[in-house]
């Protein structure tokens, strides 16, 4: 849950989380400056590209974009006036990471490429209410909804890749 104060305004989420156990994963330091180059840069978007693969072909790419957003109450199911902050504009935002993972037969020796795309993308307002802390928040719980519950593995994504789109227990 997160909770702050900034200017007149106090800011906080509006669920209660059940279970409080903190989860805990490792997340790669990405060395932008030494282990990746710049290949596209648009005002809005830009693509990097990770230069220490051995292989010829470019293992990884990296993307950043951002869009504006002019209302960002459009489809959230928040219709009350009075709800509403004056300013309804804001901003879509995206990490995309492209990486392509190599795989070798260890009895026929055949290799395989398998190519991946992860993407997240966030959709906030641009008020002075919204803070990094808050976006802390959004950024974690929505990566939080890719694991089951206890858990900090993949299972949660292959079962949804699979067809269970219900989390088990609901």
């Amino acid at each position: 849950m997160t909770s702050y104060t900034i200017g007149n305004w106090t800011v906080s989420s509006n669920y209660a989380d059940t279970l409080t156990t903190t989860k805990s994963i490792v997340v790669p330091d990405l060395s932008y400056a030494s282990d990746y180059s710049l290949t596209a840069d648009e005002p809005d978007d830009c693509v990097i590209k990770n230069v220490t693969s051995t292989n010829l072909n470019v293992c990884e790419t990296l993307r950043f974009a951002r869009q504006s957003v002019k209302n960002i109450y459009e489809r959230t199911g928040t219709t009350a006036t009075s709800a509403k902050i004056a300013d309804p504009s804001g901003v879509q935002i995206m990490f995309e990471l492209n990486e392509t993972y190599s795989a070798s037969n260890s009895v026929t020796g055949q290799e395989a490429e398998i190519p991946c795309v992860g993407r997240i993308v966030l959709r906030f307002g641009t008020s002075t209410m919204v803070t990094s802390r808050l976006i802390e928040d959004l950024l974690t719980r929505t990566i939080a909804t890719s694991f089951a519950t206890g858990k900090t593995n993949a299972d949660r994504a292959i079962q949804l890749a699979r067809g269970i789109v219900v989390p088990t227990g609901l």
